[in-house]
């Protein structure tokens, strides 16, 4: 998932150069210029049903497509919305079927590679060299050239490919009552034996003193918190290895996840993981209700345990995932594919440099103007924006600025999307109560989950990622689906009850059922 885009040749070149290029000289502003002509372009996107407009506002009609109109004579145009990203996918799939497509859209990598392959896209290098604001070229470059490069094909730029927060989404923290740990007298977990000792005492041992056989000790769910534990026990799920030799596998069925399995099997059957926890849609209110003890989950973590707070006062630790020894702790966590838009150009779009002056206007207003991020009332403006791209781990960036700001009193170098961070963090030293400005607190405060980021994966660089970063194989689009419901029906069945010989034979038949056909792709295109 990643590729960028391109440049467009001076206004004294543009005559005559392309037919997609021929209207009048004047309607081609020059970088930074506005058009001198409304030049109306078409594009598409997703439209979730919960995002709010005020006083007769919509998607076609708001601050932001009249900040395009206003500053850059830029005309947005929506041909279609779809309420979710699978709705939206499949409608991309159409468009790209049929050759139909707007004058710009995000694309998944897999669509960005058949529309390549389809002759749909523009040439970008020219119009991104010349049109990209020095602002949105640091932006694409902050972590090298990996974005640009997965937007390149034969030296032209196709894409600009927005990089994902990996490195801060991904890390598994470690959520801690602490007033349950004290109550059972033990230290925080450095080992996974030792999560799982604590875990049992917050089973058994009436942690919340109520005389009850009401509480369990980890709260997970089917997906994110059996990865985190799974990493924890030095297995990867979905990630392609580097063993070391030249080759590479699949890291799911590797000896190590096979033991994993078998540690979550045991935990599962002495009551350490909630029994439902595969059906359950109430895991965050056993956190919040007293019912659950520990669990791991990402760094935005106290969003959810803001109810907790707000009505019971619970106050949580923060530690980095533990690992099979004390040596290698903290355990590391996986890393995917860090590309995950990429904003392409129809071949047939006579102004393919608007989309890079629309970008330019987003990095512009995200970086200098709060007014077009948030409403006083918390209305997330920034949604409504037609085309962006993100600064990569924005997030653990705003909470370095925080926190000196915090120390120092200076709030002069904070960016505006650090700002209500900032505010909140201040409100809750102030001794607001405020459970927001708790929340806040506990993601940007000098000792929160972004300290943990940083301290034990950002810093150290303490991941594993996926050797294959490229889009999917021919035998990926074949067998990916079919082997991806093998592996998760099988890993379930193992932990809720089923023999551990189950993996050996899934390993067997991953490989029979295309799993071989991948291997070999996989090591051909990273030996290539």
């Amino acid at each position: 998932m990643r590729k960028i885009l391109a440049i467009l040749l001076v206004l004294t070149l543009l005559a005559g150069t392309t037919a997609a290029l021929a209207a009048t000289d004047e309607t081609f502003a020059t970088p930074g210029e506005r058009y001198a002509e409304t030049v109306t372009v078409s594009t598409v996107r997703i439209l979730s049903p919960n995002l709010v407009f005020k006083d007769g506002d919509d998607i076609n009609n708001n601050l932001w497509t009249r900040y395009y109109l206003d500053e850059e004579n830029i005309k947005v145009e929506y041909r279609w919305t779809q309420p979710t990203s699978e709705a939206y996918e499949q409608r991309v799939d159409l468009s790209l079927t049929t050759g139909d497509l707007p004058d710009f859209m995000r694309l998944t990598a897999t669509q960005y590679e058949d529309a390549l392959a389809a002759g749909l896209l523009a040439d970008l290098t020219e119009v991104y060299e010349t049109y990209a604001s020095p602002a949105l070229k640091e932006r694409m470059t902050l972590t090298g050239d990996g974005p640009i490069n997965a937007g390149t094909l034969d030296g032209k730029l196709y894409a600009l490919v927005q990089e994902t927060d990996n490195h801060t989404n991904y890390p598994g923290i470690l959520f801690i009552r602490k007033d349950w740990r004290e109550a059972v007298d033990m230290e925080a977990p450095t080992t996974v034996d030792e999560l799982i000792e604590l875990a049992r005492a917050f089973s058994e041992q009436d942690p919340d003193g109520n005389g009850a056989d009401d509480t369990y000790g980890l709260m997970v769910d089917q997906y994110v918190g059996l990865r985190y534990l799974m990493n924890c026990m030095g297995a990867y799920q979905g990630c392609w290895l580097d063993m070391g030799d030249g080759t590479y596998e699949y890291s799911s069925i590797q000896p190590e996840m096979r033991s994993a399995l078998e540690t979550l099997h045991t935990m599962y059957a002495d009551g350490l993981l909630k029994t439902d926890f595969l059906t359950s849609t109430s895991n965050w209110a056993d956190v919040n209700s007293g019912k659950a003890g520990m669990f791991i989950n990402s760094y935005t973590s106290p969003l959810s345990l803001m109810d907790g707070y707000e009505q019971s006062g619970i106050e949580w630790e923060m530690y980095p995932m533990p690992a099979l020894t004390e040596e290698s702790y903290p355990a590391a966590s996986q890393l995917p594919n860090g590309y995950d838009s990429y904003w392409v150009v129809n071949k047939d779009c006579e102004h393919p440099e608007a989309m890079i002056k629309l970008m330019n206007v987003f990095v512009d207003l995200q970086t200098n103007r709060s007014d077009y991020l948030h409403d006083t009332d918390g209305t997330p403006l920034y949604e409504y924006n037609a085309v962006s791209m993100n600064t990569p781990d924005n997030n653990y960036i705003n909470y370095l600025s925080i926190v000196e700001a915090l120390e120092s009193g200076d709030t002069s170098a904070l960016a505006v999307q650090a700002v209500q961070a900032y505010d909140y963090c201040q409100a809750y030293l102030s001794g607001s109560g405020n459970r927001n400005d708790w929340a806040y607190y506990m993601i940007f405060g000098p000792e929160s989950s972004c300290t943990v980021l940083g301290e034990y994966y950002i810093d150290p660089d303490n991941y594993v990622q996926s050797a294959w970063g490229g889009a999917p194989t021919p035998g990926m689009i074949s067998y990916s689906a079919s082997l991806n419901s093998l592996e998760e029906e099988t890993f379930i069945q193992i932990i809720v009850g089923g023999d551990l010989t189950a993996f050996d034979s899934f390993v067997n038949s991953w490989y029979s059922l295309g799993g071989e056909t991948i291997t070999q792709e996989v090591n051909a295109g990273l030996s290539a």
